[in-house]
């Protein structure tokens, strides 16, 4: 198995694993909770689509490949239409960038929720 297979399998392991994190977070963030008085009240989140996606283009020219076959079989855009029905509270941004290594994690990013995938 050459790298860019390597890389191509690993990063459909990463993308699995952040669309389970997405899932759990909408699950999670899908009420609000207001405290009125003694008695607190939930209500749904009402705004659909608040899945945004973000391509950042990787510096080193071997995952130019990469890059490019994402964006023209629209890696992100299928995950952000599998989130889509879900509710969240802070909106939720899926991004790709080169890292350094396969990985990806969660982090709130200028105060919005964000899943990064290296």
């Amino acid at each position: 198995m050459n790298s860019f297979q390597w890389k191509t399998l690993s990063f459909i392991g990463v993308l699995g694993s952040v669309v389970l994190v997405a899932l759990t977070s909408a699950a999670a963030q899908a009420q609000t909770i207001i405290l009125r008085g003694d008695q607190p009240e939930t209500r749904q989140v009402d705004e659909p689509n608040q899945v945004s996606i973000e391509y950042v283009a990787p510096q080193n020219p071997e995952l130019g490949e990469l890059y490019g076959r994402l964006r023209n079989h629209h890696a992100l855009e299928k995950i952000q239409e599998i989130l889509s029905p879900f509710r969240y509270t802070d909106g939720l941004t899926i991004k790709t960038m080169q890292c350094g290594e396969v990985n990806s994690w969660y982090r709130r990013e200028n105060f919005k929720p964000t899943v990064t995938i290296c």
